[in-house]
């Protein structure tokens, strides 16, 4: 009974206890992650030793899958209520440039503002800061497409 009180987001935070959790995802890409965060609808995660984190709506996730635990695994990452749309807020807040991958294309930006079902990203050039004068384009993203954003 318990377990089935459990939502896609813990059950994948369960498994980062383990380890890296491999993330296949809608278009098909497998996303090697350490998750660190999960909440209402969304994994928190780095890779690349820490270097890249992550955000990644569990409606974008096929399947998740891990190593079972030799040593016993850390500890299991923390949980949250927060939606998916408050953490992508955060990060326009915070003006920090970001990689929005789709099934169609991926855009690196900064993200200029979260709607209800949408985002509203700033196109850049990769190093560039958001300044009018680099954006070469404002792309309209719906929420229901990202399959990550990575910061």
């Amino acid at each position: 009974m318990e377990r089935g009180r459990r939502d896609l987001a813990s059950r994948v935070a369960d498994l980062g206890a383990a380890g890296d959790v491999t993330l296949r995802l809608l278009d098909g890409s497998l996303l090697v992650v350490r998750p660190e965060a999960a909440g209402e609808n969304w994994i928190g995660a780095t890779s690349d030793r820490g270097r890249t984190r992550f955000i990644v709506p569990t409606s974008a996730i096929v399947s998740a899958s891990a190593r079972p635990a030799a040593d016993g695994g850390r500890e299991a990452p923390e949980l949250t209520t927060l939606g998916v749309r408050i953490m992508l807020r955060d990060l326009s807040r915070r003006r920090c440039a970001v990689t929005v991958v789709t099934n169609i294309v991926s855009l690196h930006g900064t993200i200029d503002a979260v709607a209800g079902d949408h985002l509203e990203l700033a196109v850049h050039p990769v190093g560039a800061p958001r300044r009018a004068r680099e954006v070469t384009a404002l792309e309209l993203i719906p929420l229901s497409a990202v399959l990550s954003v990575s910061y």
